[in-house]
């Protein structure tokens, strides 16, 4: 059931190697595994713990930190007391086991909780639980599962019914035959326009990967619109089409590469038919999810070891908080389980599947342990097949843009605030999620930017909300990519500087605080788009503000050449943050030599608690034109009031489209 390694530290045998909160023996930290080849080995004989560290994206992170590190342990393992507090004495008994990589101090790989069977909270709850005893999630009793919750969907889910355009169908379809015939497997093209489906369609997201397979061309467009038989098809494809039609009972199938022409001297299509995306997904039947495999030819369906998922009970006794502790049973549970199976995939990292998932009405995710539903009500798996409530309620992706609104009962402040707060999210899950193509990054939200303009009657900025674009546009970005900035290039131009469109990196969006002042107004916007769609790609754009806008210098002193120094109009500040929008504008910052004078900055906004102020960080390009390069918070407040009320006799306005002397403020404009 345990290797060596786990039940001696789950049974207290071995001594901890480190005390965590000053030798506080509820936060133990063991060695675990010493070696790679030793945590193999109990992968192979199954232990039920190390099996869950036998994934490949798992076993590199740890080979990875291993490799970096000057470890002597390859992985450790940590007991936690769940409860630090006089509660019950059920919730005392309760402990977790933390696996980490390396030594201590790491964020856990995987989090296990083990709770006593005498709880009656795992009475009530925690036992409904499913024994998953199949060697695959290809099997009649996987299948009869979805089949239960597609039922169960269809019949009692409200927020699932079919959108409201459900006629609307995408501009070609698989068509897989004729539903009786179940054992034929050829299909063929159709143009919607011309050949109408005679029922719903369903979607399939799936992760290209480098291999080569057959797609539509203007060379294959004759043979798939006559038919093909699917064993040409990658295994991906195949199993989506068995699936379509065996399991779901659909007879039109989705897929972009066979549904949108793929040559590459020819990208018209591609870009007609990217901008449909929104409701391609969105009025689906349902969306298949290749959430397991790494390319097209690794399929839907896999192996797998049923006891790297589902809880088991245990008899244990840990004497680590208690020497007297007797013997008993432990449901131990992976509460974390379906978004180690889920969430850490390479697909769900992907930008348009990102898309995908939140615009589809249900989701069917095909992993590699097992199978998980995910619909505006329900978030399932094959282990818990009435529901995920164990420490991660719902998925995230149930709720983001869920319902109506009318039905949230808001008022116009509280709506705002809402749906700013939501798309700060979309805007921070988005930007973590990698694009084969940087220049994709605008046209693969276009589609959740549309649904989000349905709700809000609000006009799109690139990125951004018109209403809300003072707050919006003091995002910032973190871990920004070595590369240059994407709208510093007109060779690879996707948007103006002043959206988070033109960055790399993880974008922290600000969030919409009434209380907070913002000192400036944006007066003009101005875009131009490569197609009629608004939300698509964007040719050129800038926008007007009118605000204080004040010399900047940045610089780096030489005793302490890691902490940034600024001033804004001659007065040195106390910096709290500086956060510059691309790496290569690092080379500002030169050790003991302030910025050259062509370096700005718009104060922006002063906080709720009035300590601070966000400036954007502006470099001058011409004439009254600047780009952003970054954001800052400064203060004190005293100081950027001086600078606020009059301009420094030393200053002079800075570059302008307009200034009122009797204001201090300029109007400029932001490329």
């Amino acid at each position: 059931m345990f290797c060596d390694k786990c039940d001696g530290v789950l049974n207290a045998r071995f001594e901890p190697s480190y005390f965590d909160n000053e030798g506080d023996i509820r936060n133990a930290v063991y060695n675990h595994h010493e070696t790679l080849s030793s945590l193999q080995a109990s992968i192979e004989e199954g232990c039920l713990i190390c099996c869950r560290l036998s994934s490949q994206i798992m076993l590199h992170q740890l080979i990875q930190s291993f490799q970096q590190n000057n470890q002597d342990s390859f992985t450790s393992a940590q007991i936690v007391q769940s409860s630090f507090e006089e509660d019950t004495e059920e919730e005392n008994d309760s402990f977790s086991l933390n696996i980490l990589p390396g030594h201590f101090g790491s964020i856990p790989l995987l989090e296990l909780r083990f709770r006593p069977l005498s709880d009656a909270t795992v009475n009530s709850s925690i036992l409904s639980y499913r024994r998953l005893v199949s060697s695959s999630t290809n099997t009649q009793e996987s299948k009869s599962l979805v089949a239960n919750w597609l039922d169960m969907c269809e019949q009692k889910h409200l927020k699932c019914f079919p959108y409201r355009g459900s006629d609307w169908q995408p501009t070609r379809l698989l068509d897989l035959g004729s539903l009786s015939d179940s054992q034929t497997d050829r299909v063929r093209i159709i143009e919607s326009q011309r050949e109408s489906p005679t029922g719903p369609y369903v979607t399939l997201s799936h992760r290209w990967g480098g291999s080569d397979f057959y797609k539509l061309t203007k060379t294959t467009y004759a043979n798939l619109r006559s038919g093909i038989s699917s064993q040409i098809l990658p295994r991906t494809f195949r199993d989506a089409v068995r699936a379509t039609k065996r399991v779901l009972g659909v007879r039109y199938l989705w897929i972009d590469s066979l549904c949108i022409f793929q040559d590459p001297d020819d990208q018209s299509d591609w870009l007609k038919e990217a901008l449909t995306m929104d409701k391609v997904y969105k009025t689906a039947f349902c969306n298949l999810s290749a959430t397991g495999a790494a390319d097209s030819s690794q399929g839907l369906f896999f192996d797998r070891r049923p006891e790297q998922s589902r809880p088991a009970e245990v008899t244990l006794t840990p004497s680590h908080f208690d020497p007297s502790a007797s013997a008993h049973g432990y449901l131990m549970v992976e509460e974390s389980a379906s978004s180690r199976q889920l969430e850490s995939t390479p697909l769900q990292r992907r930008g348009w599947v990102f898309q995908e998932r939140l615009l589809a009405r249900r989701n069917l995710h095909f992993c590699c342990d097992q199978l998980i539903w995910e619909c505006k009500e329900l978030y399932a798996s094959e282990t818990y097949p009435e529901g995920i409530e164990i420490g991660e309620c719902v998925s995230p992706w149930t709720t983001l843009l869920n319902g109506d609104p009318p039905e949230l009962g808001l008022g116009d402040e509280e709506f705002e605030n809402h749906y700013h707060d939501i798309w700060c999210q979309i805007v921070f899950r988005y930007s973590e999620c990698e694009l084969t193509v940087p220049t994709d990054k605008v046209i693969a939200l276009s589609g959740i930017a549309k649904r989000m303009r349905e709700i809000l009657q609000d006009e799109y900025v690139v990125g951004m909300w018109r209403r809300s674009l003072p707050h919006q546009l003091l995002w910032t970005a973190y871990s920004p990519s070595k590369a240059k900035q994407i709208a510093g290039s007109p060779d690879t131009y996707r948007s103006p500087s002043f959206s988070w469109f033109s960055t790399e990196g993880t974008v922290a969006m600000s969030r919409w605080r009434h209380q907070d002042s913002i000192l400036f107004s944006v007066k003009d916007i101005t875009l131009e788009y490569e197609t009629t769609d608004t939300t698509g790609p964007v040719k050129n754009g800038h926008i007007i503000l009118h605000g204080f806008v004040r010399t900047m210098r940045l610089y780096n002193e030489t005793d302490e050449p890691s902490r940034t120094q600024v001033t804004i109009g001659g007065v040195k500040m106390n910096v709290f943050t500086v956060s510059l929008d691309s790496r290569m504008h690092g080379s500002f910052l030169k050790s003991s030599m302030p910025l050259s004078s062509d370096v700005y900055c718009l104060i922006a906004r002063r906080n709720i608690t009035a300590t601070t102020y966000e400036c954007l960080i502006l470099d001058h390009v011409s004439s009254g034109r600047y780009k952003r390069i970054g954001i800052c918070a400064v203060g004190p407040k005293e100081r950027i009031a001086t600078i606020v009320e009059q301009l420094p006799k030393s200053e002079s306005p800075v570059p302008h489209l307009t200034y009122s002397t009797e204001s201090k403020k300029s109007t400029v404009m932001l490329i």
